[in-house]
């Protein structure tokens, strides 16, 4: 040849040897709260080869059991779809094995694995009423009473509206929802003495739109119109009555029934007497002393008996101070006309004195529970003593439909003990303290207003 002859070329590039990865998964690994119909995919980290991507290579597994469904490959994504909704609340895992390949055949290093939960099934549970306030066939209710409703569970606000929660009688008013309580302020006080119902209907919602199943609907009857004119109170006591008359000098007994009438347009008088006085030879206010008083009557030593008590009160209110707690062992010889303290005589005096007081039945008695001694100050036989009578005197000797009511003193000073409680006690005696005086005042005053206004046979006898 003339001249040499010169040419080029290059090599081809070196094999694909290297392993593909899953670079994302979807849902991601430890994922909670997957939507029930989610696919789930893996993106990988080069072109695979699209034959390999089967059911076999892509499973998902709840538990041992394998999720039927379909797998399809796009762009660098293989996507598993289940044939059906995954179920709420369960825990599943996803596995892309060795068996797939990139196009130029390299198998995964590993098996990709990853686990997700799926979301807790929607609420589909219809509300309910759990309570209401009143309650339903309520009576004695209050005429500016506001009505409530509690739902099981949070509601819609935007639902429950004057629309969906009434008054019948035309009574307008305001809806107002917090918490889990819906609660209806009439406009203007319920009429006395009448029958309304309340509605609650199933258009009201709850948080995820279930509506109640029905309508709920519930009665009450307000209270009797109270009495017309002056109504004249007379409370009978000895020292334990006057502290709570007094009470802490801001809760008082009189203090409280003027607050009562100011708001209830009401004119309800008390007055307070010491009695029996002290020219009372006996000094004491125990059974014996009222039955002698208003029973017996050749001894009244000047005080007032029932007929002069009644001719200027409506309502006529006594107690006994604390030694009537001090109670002996009975004899076996009951005497209504012996001073002892016993039971069985204690039993004879109250009879007479309530066969006395329905002698008057335009007339309003009430009676508080006697007044406890402190542990330190009795025994526990006269503490259990003490205890018999009281029951007794709520529970058996005080009947329904009568004119004879009764307050039960004796419990808010016990707590529910045989004994008046140091934390309610005087620190020298068992006088009331005043901090309990003050908290109890005002118990007797409901329980008084109660009873001048029907309620007497149905209200709280503690007055709480």
């Amino acid at each position: 040849m003339e001249s040499p002859y010169a040419w080029s070329f290059t090599t081809g590039t070196a094999a694909d040897t290297t392993a593909p990865t899953v670079t994302a998964t979807s849902p991601a690994n430890n994922a909670t709260g997957v939507a029930v119909n989610a696919a789930v995919t893996a993106t990988f980290s080069e072109n695979m080869n699209a034959s390999t991507l089967t059911t076999s290579n892509v499973t998902l597994k709840n538990g041992a059991t394998s999720v039927p469904g379909t797998v399809a490959y796009n762009g660098t994504t293989a996507t598993f779809t289940p044939s059906s909704a995954l179920a709420y609340s369960t825990p599943y895992t996803a596995t892309v094995t060795t068996g797939v390949r990139d196009a130029a055949g390299n198998a995964m290093a590993s098996n990709r694995v990853w686990t997700f939960t799926t979301g807790t099934a929607p609420d589909s549970t219809p509300p309910t009423i759990t309570a209401t306030n009143p309650a339903n066939n309520a009576t004695g209710v209050a005429v500016n009473t506001a009505v409530s409703a509690t739902f099981s569970e949070n509601m819609n606000a935007s639902t429950v509206t004057t629309a969906t929660f009434s008054l019948n009688n035309g009574v307008t008013g305001t809806v107002a929802y917090s918490g889990t309580t819906a609660t209806l302020t009439p406009s203007s006080a319920l009429a006395y003495s009448t029958q309304y119902t309340a509605t609650v209907t199933t258009g009201v919602r709850d948080a995820a739109g279930n509506a109640m199943a029905n309508n709920r609907v519930w009665r009450f009857t307000t209270r009797a119109a109270p009495p017309a004119g002056t109504v004249r109170i007379l409370l009978l006591h000895h020292s334990t009555g006057f502290y709570i008359w007094e009470g802490d000098g801001i809760q008082t007994i009189p203090g409280g029934l003027d607050t009562y009438n100011t708001a209830h347009g009401t004119n309800y008088v008390i007055d307070e007497l010491w009695y029996p006085s002290n020219t009372y030879p006996l000094g004491s206010n125990n059974p014996y002393d009222y039955w002698n008083l208003w029973v017996n009557t050749t001894d009244t030593s000047g005080q007032f008996d029932l007929e002069a008590l009644t001719q200027n009160y409506d309502v006529i209110v006594f107690k006994h101070c604390f030694p009537v707690s001090d109670i002996e062992p009975d004899s076996g010889t009951p005497d209504v006309s012996s001073g002892g303290q016993t039971l069985e005589n204690y039993y004879l005096q109250y009879a007479a004195l309530k066969t006395r007081m329905l002698q008057f039945p335009d007339k309003k008695f009430i009676v508080w529970t006697g007044a406890a001694l402190r542990a330190a100050d009795t025994t526990v036989a006269k503490a259990a003593r003490a205890r018999i009578f009281f029951d007794w005197v709520k529970g058996t000797w005080d009947e329904s439909g009568d004119n004879i009511y009764v307050w039960d003193f004796y419990e808010l000073e016990t707590g529910g003990t045989n004994y008046l409680l140091d934390e309610n006690a005087d620190s020298s005696d068992s006088h009331p303290g005043s901090a309990f005086a003050g908290r109890v005042a005002p118990y007797f005053v409901n329980r008084l207003v109660d009873i001048i206004e029907g309620r007497g046979d149905t209200g709280s006898l503690t007055g709480e």
